[in-house]
């Protein structure tokens, strides 16, 4: 099982796939979907909401990744094609 405070240790590709997942099961509730062998398990209330916290947790660590890597090269000098008075705080 994933702890919350792991996620720092996958790379991007790895939590979309795993926020992709999880958002499939928590919206079709369908969890033997994609673990066959779990056709018995009874998808609880406190399954999804811990699933949804997860969901939550993926997010913000792939837009603070994002921001970071703008942020990255916005510092380091590299022209990109962003027009950065176009970019709006977020909170």
């Amino acid at each position: 099982t994933f702890v919350l405070s792991e996620v720092d240790k996958f790379s991007d590709g790895t939590l979309h796939k795993i926020l992709e997942k999880l958002d499939n099961m928590v919206k079709d509730f369908r969890l033997f979907k994609y673990n066959p062998g779990m056709t018995t398990r009874i998808w609880s209330e406190d399954d999804k909401t811990r699933s949804k916290e997860f969901m939550e947790v993926i997010e913000h660590r792939l837009k603070l990744r994002r921001i970071f890597k703008i942020l990255k090269s916005f510092v380091g000098g590299r022209l990109r094609d962003v027009d950065y008075r176009l970019i709006q705080r977020t909170e």
